[in-house]
């Protein structure tokens, strides 16, 4: 997708290397003009922002709770303070998962930082690999974290910072319906998931200007409830959730079998209930709709994104394996994780919690302490590639979720299919994205690789090719309503 930002009105700001043996003016200098550029800087974004309906004093992770380090790494913003700032840089080592290359915009940012192997010293900072000069990376301004950094941060660090960005633009993308409604009209993955409901909750209610006016959490569940019991399909199979939550939380999954229904609620697997109604999933649903998630787990606190993001539903169709007898698995998932916009790893999890294999851009397995089956040769893994990066365009991290698979009433799982028709029925659909991915917490086995993503990831911003744009990809609806109606 091409970005414009000729006429916007912020600044853009030209990053270089960070390692070019240009001499540092005074520390007084230096630090004057980066704090007048951080003031304008902030201030050109709140006035972009400054008709928006969120409110970000009454968050319970605002930042007057926020450490005092981050608050006063985010008063920095210029790379003359960077570079003092810069003292405790991390000695990186080479171990499996280092990655040899990993170009962006012209720039190799495996080459960051790493230690020589015959003394202490660090290699020279990345370098240009081509003669000419590169366009630069085009930043999106709400996903650039070079204000906070110290240059020392880990995995978890950087997904703290993004955990904890004010940012109302960021909520559009873990908003599950703002995205379902957007992608359609976009060539990221224009042939999603077919929705049977995509609802928020003030669209289910009759009189949605008074959704606000309905003060009694009983009144409005009741409501919600009764639009829910005449919009579920019947008969079809399909998966239910909240899109204001994670860790499948309130996620429904049904399949039908004749006059028979099996269900899975949350990560169960599917069992058969006899006694099922359609009214035991819309309860449910309703009480989910009331419901802000601060946390997924006990843990693992959730991004400010998420939680303002306005509570709705998702009802569509449950995607399945294409294999003979295996309905009751779920699609095979691919988690993929974008660094400067490039593929570096997607997770590979067949329908089921857990790793099957973590898959490197070229689609060969990544070596680690958990599975690591071989990717399977009917996978066109190159539209997987192509999907997520489309989608991970002007973005420093960025998590895609893929199903690939078959919808789970499609007429190909019939009886009498060949191999040949269920494999040319095979889709590839965005389920999800995610700018908080919790994966470091899920498995503890990572913690190495996440490191190398965090070297990448800080690699952009210390010696990477890049300048800050204005989002020009969240709907202008979005900013102004916190949510995107339908078209």
């Amino acid at each position: 997708m091409t970005n414009q930002s000729a006429s916007l009105p912020l600044p853009q700001k030209k990053h270089s290397s960070i390692g070019r043996n240009a001499l540092l003016r005074s520390f007084l200098v230096a630090a004057l003009l980066a704090s007048l550029s951080a003031t304008f800087h902030s201030t050109q974004i709140d006035q972009l922002y400054n008709n928006n309906p969120f409110s970000t004093t009454s968050n319970s992770t605002s930042s007057s709770k926020r450490s005092s380090s981050v608050e006063q790494r985010s008063s920095k913003s210029s790379r003359e303070v960077q570079q003092l700032l810069l003292q405790q840089r991390p000695n990186f080592e080479k171990n499996e998962f280092t990655f040899s290359s990993f170009i962006v915009a012209g720039v190799d940012l495996a080459q960051f930082d790493l230690l020589n192997e015959n003394d202490d010293t660090r290699k020279a900072t990345s370098a240009i690999i081509k003669q000419e000069e590169e366009p630069p990376f085009e930043l999106f301004e709400d996903f650039d974290l070079s204000s906070q950094l110290i240059g020392n941060e880990t995995w978890v660090d950087l997904i703290g910072y993004r955990r904890d960005a004010e940012h109302p633009s960021l909520s559009f993308y873990v908003d599950k319906i703002a995205r379902k409604r957007w992608l359609p009209t976009t060539k990221i993955n224009p042939n999603g998931l077919e929705p049977f409901v995509l609802q928020y909750g003030s669209e289910l209610i009759s009189d949605p200007n008074a959704y606000h006016q309905i003060w009694n959490r009983e009144l409005l569940e009741e409501e919600q409830h009764k639009a829910l019991l005449r919009l579920l399909p019947i008969g079809i199979d399909y998966a239910a959730k909240p899109t204001h939550l994670s860790c499948a939380g309130g996620v429904w999954l049904t399949k039908n079998i004749g006059n028979t229904t099996f269900i899975g609620n949350g990560k169960k697997q599917m069992e058969e209930n006899p006694d099922f109604s359609i009214d035991l999933v819309a309860k449910d649903l309703a009480g989910q709709l009331q419901i802000v998630q601060e946390s997924c787990g006990k843990s693992v606190k959730e991004s400010i994104a998420l939680q303002r993001v306005t509570p709705g539903i998702v009802v569509e169709e449950r995607f399945t394996s294409w294999e003979e007898d295996a309905e009751n698995r779920g699609g095979t998932e691919f988690k993929v994780f974008t660094i400067w916009g490039r593929m570096w790893l997607a997770i590979w999890r067949p329908g089921m919690d857990g790793a099957t294999a973590i898959i490197h851009r070229n689609g060969t397995n990544l070596e680690w302490a958990g599975k690591s089956e071989p990717l399977s040769d009917w996978i066109d893994w190159q539209q997987i590639v192509d999907i997520a990066e489309r989608s991970g365009v002007n973005k420093d991290m960025f998590r895609t979720d893929i199903f690939v698979g078959v919808p789970s009433g499609s007429p190909v799982l019939r009886n009498g299919t060949s191999k040949e028709e269920r494999l040319k029925a095979v889709r590839y659909v965005i389920s999800e994205n995610e700018i908080h991915p919790t994966e470091y917490f899920h498995y503890k086995k990572m913690k190495n690789i996440f490191d190398e993503g965090s070297r990448l990831w800080l690699a952009g911003y210390t010696n990477g090719n890049y300048r800050v744009v204005h989002n020009s990809e969240v709907p202008t609806a979005f900013v102004k309503n916190g949510f995107l109606p339908a078209i």
